[in-house]
């Protein structure tokens, strides 16, 4: 049986934009199309952060059961967003 600490910063955007030009509208006449434009900052200084605790028992030598919890900050890079998580799994190898 193992214990597992895990500290991650998942890799991310650091700056930059990015630029949409959607379709809005069709002209049925003419079969002209008229978009819009939208932009979004990928400035992101608040980057997620997990903390998770695992536990992992090796039952057989094929065989692997896992149970943790973890915690997110600034779930998907979203300021202020938390997440806590409750982890359940096994692992076969055939």
């Amino acid at each position: 049986t193992r214990l597992h600490l895990d500290l991650l910063l998942p890799p991310a955007v650091q700056s930059g934009q990015i630029q949409f030009q959607l379709p809005s509208q069709i002209d049925v006449g003419t079969g002209k199309t008229h978009y819009s434009h939208a932009h979004a900052d990928l400035n992101l200084n608040d980057r997620e952060r997990r903390v998770d605790v695992m536990m992992k028992h090796l039952w057989s030598e094929n065989t692997q059961f896992y149970a943790g919890l973890g915690y997110r900050m600034n779930d998907g890079h979203r300021k202020g967003e938390t997440a806590e998580l409750i982890m359940m799994g096994m692992n076969k190898t055939f």
